[in-house]
């Protein structure tokens, strides 16, 4: 009886020593360096991704985060060059104003318009509003723009009291047929004097209302941008 009883443990015994111990140093210690290869293998893939530097400016700076001398004597002349490039001396220079004509650039008719338009401001004794609105071609029915434009037209030799408006001598004056149409001009003058004379008493009234008659032609049209570019030296 009491051999048995030591057989019986003595068999499980070993099973139980034999099976549990090399079932679990087996089987547990061959999982277990299965797991320590795959962590091993992530903690790889994690340490490329991670920069060695504890900053991550000094990761993405050049040459870490000591950058030697030499290094910073090399890159000098680069740094310099870009900065050249860029500053303000590398923008072009401004473009300079156009000049306005000189006095000796117009035409001789334009300095004489503007001659005829100064005397007669001063001999007529203009006022400075009354020669703002002569000059803003405000041609009103009033005694002292009859004196202008009759004292303007004759200093210009283009107006006679015995025939009026000479309209082949303003077409010469104005630049001749290349600039003023001749069959527009002629019988836009010569209709406007004989209309204005019918109902004019002096030369003056004459004067005046043959000149705002051709205002309201296309000749009148042309004569008003012509004397503003002289008053403003654009002619």
């Amino acid at each position: 009886m009491s051999v048995a009883s030591n057989n019986n443990h003595s068999g499980n015994g070993n099973d139980n020593g034999n099976g549990n111990g090399y079932g679990y140093g087996k089987g547990n210690g061959y999982g277990y360096q299965r797991r320590s290869a795959q962590l091993d293998k992530r903690n790889q893939k994690f340490k490329d991704a991670v920069c060695d530097y504890p900053d991550v400016a000094q990761c993405r700076s050049i040459g870490g985060p000591k950058m030697t001398f030499e290094r910073l004597l090399i890159l000098m002349p680069l740094l310099l060059s870009l900065l050249a490039n860029c500053g303000p001396s590398a923008l072009p220079p401004p473009s300079p104003p156009s000049p306005s004509p000189t006095p000796s650039a117009r035409s001789a008719q334009s300095l004489a318009m503007l001659r005829a338009r100064d005397q007669c401001f001063r001999s007529e004794r203009i006022s400075p509003n009354q020669r703002l609105a002569l000059d803003r071609q405000q041609y009103s029915n009033v005694p002292y723009v009859h004196r202008y434009v009759y004292c303007f037209w004759t200093r210009l030799q283009l107006w006679h009291d015995g025939t009026g408006f000479d309209p082949m001598r303003i077409v010469e004056s104005f630049g001749g047929p290349r600039r003023l149409n001749l069959e527009q001009t002629v019988p836009a003058i010569n209709g406007c004097n004989a209309h204005a004379r019918r109902s004019a008493r002096t030369a003056l009234d004459w004067c005046y209302g043959a000149f705002v008659c051709v205002l309201r032609t296309t000749v009148g049209d042309w004569y008003r941008h012509h004397m503003q570019d002289v008053i403003n030296g654009n002619a």
